[in-house]
């Protein structure tokens, strides 16, 4: 699916991949040469304590988040795209808040203590 900002997005559904391990979803998204969107910490897991190679991954905090304000919250965080320098790879943490979305950039050189 193509969205209006330019973005390609795949589904897990789409992709094949409904029930598989997290760290099969990261391989094939690093072979496609996708970022993967998650509320699931495990993916960064895998990718700083296992070394797992990645792309990009974009967590969302809090999880369990409805879709409506998934999209909402990656919105907000991708109007104020420009102001955030991503090399990859990246682990981008979107947090969304009572006053707002905070975003913050993590990355092999980036992680936090």
């Amino acid at each position: 699916m193509s969205l209006d900002t330019g973005i390609d997005v795949v589904t897990i559904g789409v992709a094949g991949l409904v029930g598989a391990r997290d760290n099969e979803i990261l391989a094939r998204a690093y072979a496609e040469g996708r970022v993967v969107l998650t509320q699931d910490a495990d993916f960064g897991t895998l990718a700083v304590a296992r070394g797992e190679p990645y792309t990009g991954i974009v967590f969302l905090r809090p999880g369990n988040l409805p879709v409506h304000e998934i999209v909402a919250t990656v919105a907000t965080a991708w109007a104020h795209e420009k102001e955030i320098d991503v090399e990859i790879p990246f682990i981008l943490v979107i947090e969304r808040r009572a006053g707002g979305v905070r975003v913050r950039l993590r990355g092999p050189a980036l992680q936090e203590k």
